[in-house]
């Protein structure tokens, strides 16, 4: 890991490294580039580009399977995704805490 990536706040890192793992795969096209480090950030703007676009396009889904439901005839149903951001955030970082714990309790054997 370089040395800078080691002062990064945790929760920062966590996905910074994620980021760095799924841009990885596109490594055999960064690597053609004259600038590799360059077209690597390219490409893991564009994976968060996508990721947005999809959480876009599957809020919208949502939003417009529940405006179909009886309730909210007449009304539009309006998801709060940042209340939905922080929900799953926490249960990412439980699971990780999860995935943490396994993980040394296997190295303990």
């Amino acid at each position: 890991m370089a040395e800078w990536r080691k002062h990064i706040d945790k929760d920062l890192a966590n996905h910074l490294e994620k980021l760095i793992e799924h841009s990885n795969k596109h490594k055999h096209a960064f690597e053609k580039s004259e600038n590799p480090a360059k077209a690597q950030m390219w490409i893991a703007l564009s994976l968060l580009s996508k990721q947005l676009h999809d959480f876009h396009f599957k809020l919208n889904e949502i939003e417009s399977k529940l405006n179909e439901l009886p309730q909210f005839k007449g009304k539009k149903a309006k998801i709060d995704s940042s209340k939905i951001l922080n929900k799953l955030n926490k249960e990412v970082e439980a699971l990780e805490s999860a995935d943490k714990i396994a993980k040394s309790l296997v190295k303990k054997k």
